[in-house]
């Protein structure tokens, strides 16, 4: 019993080093798969619409804090936001 459970041990640390080496060498298509099976849990919880909007609100905050943390003032971002380079 107990070389089987070590059996088992080894092909579980195995199979945890291939996963873990797959995400190192793809890691943005590991994060769109995980965006995109939570995104599919949302819309099967909510909704569509509800889910779209969340999504939308959550992108809004993301942009909002990105230009906060490189600690642009509030109206540069309004500026750059709703003027056109012409």
């Amino acid at each position: 019993m107990d070389g089987r459970s070590n059996f088992t041990q080894r092909g579980k640390n195995v199979m945890l080093d291939g996963i873990l080496e797959w995400i190192q060498r793809h890691p943005r298509m590991f994060v769109g798969g995980v965006i995109a099976f939570i995104a599919g849990l949302l819309y099967h919880w909510l909704g569509f619409w509800d889910t779209l909007v969340l999504i939308t609100l959550v992108t809004i905050g993301l942009i909002v804090g990105k230009y906060l943390d490189e600690r642009k003032e509030l109206g540069q971002v309004l500026d750059r936001l709703f003027t056109s380079d012409q």
